[in-house]
């Protein structure tokens, strides 16, 4: 570095001063030692040949339905009773289940569209995109849960009578025990033993449909979701889980915890109506207590030798189809 002086005289006193001389450098470039991505950078708002594709496959395919199968719609059922007391028997009284049928509800919402006046759909088959089943579980204690969806061939059991509302629209399921009351239904129900049969292919050592492992082909996958808890994931036909948190209050007049559940099914099939052995959609629902000894709510009148741990609220079944025109 260079240094430079020069002289100047203040008065009668020289003064010397030192400065740099001014140094000129060029800007240099500088790189990134980060690796450059091989890919090309996507423009925000602007959609890929392969997303293009994809969207006009999607919509091809949803033209074709339509024109095979008629306009998507949704039915939906909801549970008669809209409450069912949940009570604790003996040890030998498993009434944990309750059969839910879809093919019946099907068949009865295809017999009051043929008295529309533009009624154009078929008589014979419907096409279901997928299946939702929705509860409001109320309790005092831990309970299991689970929820399973299949069609079924050749199943010799009695047809459940699904009715209409006082509206004329809306379609009940019955959610009644072996008594004709209000409730669920034990293990040696022959609705719940020949669902059972053709789903389950490994029991536990308790013989319950709780932890049975199902068949591995055949059965619409989809996803469950408790909404209130953190609790959701997917599942292969049988979403199954435990509700642990229980309230802190109890006795006759306790606290409860209130689960909603959601189950979703994907079925994408075209199902049978007319003949109820060929491809009989159903669901089979489980509920068991974990409690020995709970009694948070009122026992309903007339039970004997049985505690109440809860209830089944506002269940509701909804069909999204394609049918008519």
């Amino acid at each position: 570095m260079a240094y430079y002086s020069s002289t100047r005289r203040y008065g009668q006193y020289p003064y010397r001063r030192s400065y740099k001389a001014k140094r000129y450098t060029s800007r240099r470039r500088t790189y990134s030692s980060k690796k450059r991505s091989s890919g090309t950078k996507r423009v925000k708002g602007r959609m890929t040949a392969r997303s293009k594709a994809t969207m006009v496959e999607s919509k091809f395919k949803l033209l074709e339905l339509t024109q095979k199968y008629g306009k998507p719609q949704k039915v939906s059922m909801m549970a008669d009773p809209g409450e069912v007391l949940l009570h604790q028997g003996g040890r030998g009284d498993q009434r944990y289940y309750q059969v839910i049928p879809v093919s019946e509800a099907l068949r009865l919402f295809v017999q009051k569209a043929r008295k529309e006046p533009n009624f154009s759909g078929s008589t014979e088959s419907v096409y279901v995109t997928g299946v939702s089943f929705e509860i409001d579980l109320e309790r005092s204690c831990p309970v299991d849960f689970f929820a399973v969806c299949a069609a079924t061939t050749g199943l010799q059991y009695p047809e459940s009578q699904v009715g209409v509302g006082n509206d004329g629209k809306t379609i009940l399921c019955p959610f009644l025990n072996e008594g004709g009351q209000a409730g669920l239904v034990g293990a040696n129900d022959k609705s719940v033993t020949a669902l059972g049969a053709a789903v389950f292919e490994k029991y536990p050592k308790d013989r319950t449909a709780f932890g049975a492992s199902t068949v591995s082909k055949g059965l619409p996958s989809g996803n469950y979701e408790v909404r209130n808890k953190n609790i959701k994931g997917v599942h292969q036909g049988k979403a199954e889980f435990s509700l642990n948190h229980v309230p802190s209050g109890q006795g006759p007049t306790g606290s409860y915890v209130r689960d909603q559940i959601h189950v979703w099914w994907k079925v994408e099939k075209e199902l049978p109506i007319s003949v109820m052995t060929n491809g009989r959609l159903s669901l089979l629902m489980g509920v068991r207590p974990q409690c020995d000894g709970f009694l948070s709510l009122e026992p309903p009148k007339g039970s004997v030798g049985s505690q109440m741990y809860g209830a089944v609220r506002n269940a509701q079944v909804t069909f999204y189809i394609r049918h008519g025109a």
